[in-house]
């Protein structure tokens, strides 16, 4: 018995530092942009609860690829489209690729050829290998008012 714990935790430690533990969540999704094209004003906000930066080079949302680096307690934005007419920085920003409600909010604002399901569906975010390393479903839109998103709370329900 003891020889099998040993070999677990030698393991364990082994290849721990290539899976890490990612403190990653989907916080907010925009699906269903009613007053713009759909497929421009799509986007998915990301937050990095953890007290490390989480650099995400090469990965991909629901294959999708995108590269952002999310800093310690930090959120992002992974936008349909980031520039241009009708383009997420004409919409909801200063066009200065990133995004903030407060001059001393710049979250990084990155495009991806995303795709999102109107009636609810899911989002799967894997890492540059293709391993997925957050899988989240989301509901459908209300759509009780324009441009509604969906948010993410604390204790997990959208």
């Amino acid at each position: 018995m003891r020889k099998k714990r040993s070999i677990f935790f030698c393991c364990f430690w082994i290849f721990l530092p290539i899976y890490p533990l990612f403190s990653l969540t989907v916080t907010e999704v925009m699906t269903d942009p009613d007053s713009h094209p759909d497929f421009r004003l799509e986007w998915v906000e990301l937050y990095n609860n953890s007290s490390s930066p989480l650099s995400m080079e090469n990965w991909t949302v629901n294959g999708a690829p995108f590269s952002m680096t999310l800093e310690a307690y930090s959120c992002g934005v992974i936008v349909r489209q980031a520039e241009g007419e009708d383009s997420f920085a004409s919409v909801y920003g200063n066009q200065n690729g990133v995004w903030g409600d407060a001059p001393g909010e710049e979250y990084p604002c990155v495009q991806a050829s995303l795709s999102l399901v109107n009636g609810g569906g899911s989002l799967i975010i894997a890492d540059d290998s293709g391993i997925p390393v957050l899988q989240r479903d989301y509901p459908a839109d209300e759509g009780e008012t324009e441009d509604n998103t969906i948010c993410l709370y604390s204790e997990g329900i959208w």
